[in-house]
C-alpha cells in the first residue's frame, strides 16, 4: 500500500516511509540497505515507519539483523515495542487480540512500553495482550516449521552463492543475482572484478530501471 493505494507488489519494489506490506496466502521478503533481511509470513501486515522502525499489526516475521546495521531496529506491536539490539536472528508474531511472541535465536532484544525486559539467544517471551505481563522461557531453536525452513533456505541461498565472498556484507543478499547475471575474474592489481554477462554491445545505465 503506497499513498493509500493498494496494489500487487511485483518484486523488486522499493519501499519508503509509510508504505504498508500486506500478505495473504503468500510470503514476502524485505532486504534493507544494510543487509538486514526480513521474511514475512502469510496473513501479515507490516508498515515501514522509518529506516529501522517498523510496525507489525498482525502476522509473523523473521528478522536477521546484519552486523552492518548502524542502529538497533525497532518493531512496534499492539502489545509492546520490540528493540532488536544486536546482530542476530529474531522471530515475532502477533494477532488481532494483541497476543505477542518474540523468540531470540541469536542476539538480544529489549521489550516494553514502560517496564523493560531483555531476552537473549535461546529465550522466548510471550504477552497475552497489551495489558498482560511477560512470560519468559527457553525454547528449542532447532525445531523448524514450514515458514522457518523457507526463511532459512532463502538466507542460506544468499550466503552460499559464489558472489557472497566477494561482496561487502550489505550487498550479500544480492549475491545470487550477481551469480546469475555475470562472473568474477581476477584483474591485477585490483583483485576480483565482476563482469556482467550478455551482449558485448551492452552499456550500463542505458536500458531498464534502477
Amino acid at each position: 500500500v503506497q499513498d493509500g493505494v493498494t496494489e500487487r507488489a511485483d518484486p523488486p519494489v522499493i519501499l519508503i516511509e509509510g508504505d504498508l506490506v500486506r500478505t495473504r496466502d503468500g510470503r514476502a521478503e524485505i532486504v534493507f540497505g544494510d543487509g538486514t533481511l526480513m521474511h514475512i509470513g502469510e496473513h501479515s501486515e507490516i508498515q515501514v515507519l522509518a529506516d529501522e522502525h517498523l510496525r507489525l499489526t498482525t502476522g509473523r516475521v523473521i528478522v536477521r539483523l546484519s552486523h552492518a546495521a548502524a542502529r538497533p531496529y525497532v518493531i512496534d506491536t499492539p502489545a509492546s515495542s520490540v528493540q532488536l539490539d544486536a546482530e542476530g536472528e529474531y522471530g515475532l508474531s502477533t494477532d488481532a487480540t494483541g497476543h505477542l511472541q518474540v523468540a531470540v535465536v541469536r542476539g538480544s532484544a529489549t521489550l516494553g512500553n514502560g517496564s523493560r525486559w531483555t531476552i537473549h539467544g535461546g529465550q522466548m517471551v510471550s504477552f497475552a495482550g497489551p495489558a498482560g505481563g511477560p512470560l519468559i522461557e527457553w525454547f528449542n531453536s532447532a525445531r523448524f516449521d514450514a515458514f522457518e525452513r523457507w526463511a532459512y533456505e532463502r538466507t542460506n541461498g544468499f550466503s552460499t552463492a559464489y558472489s557472497a565472498a566477494q561482496l561487502p556484507y550489505e550487498l550479500r543478499p544480492y549475491a545470487s543475482a550477481f551469480d546469475h547475471h555475470g562472473r568474477w575474474d581476477y584483474v591485477a592489481p585490483d583483485g576480483y572484478v565482476w563482469f556482467p554477462s550478455g551482449a558485448t554491445t551492452w552499456p550500463a545505465y542505458y536500458d531498464g530501471w534502477w
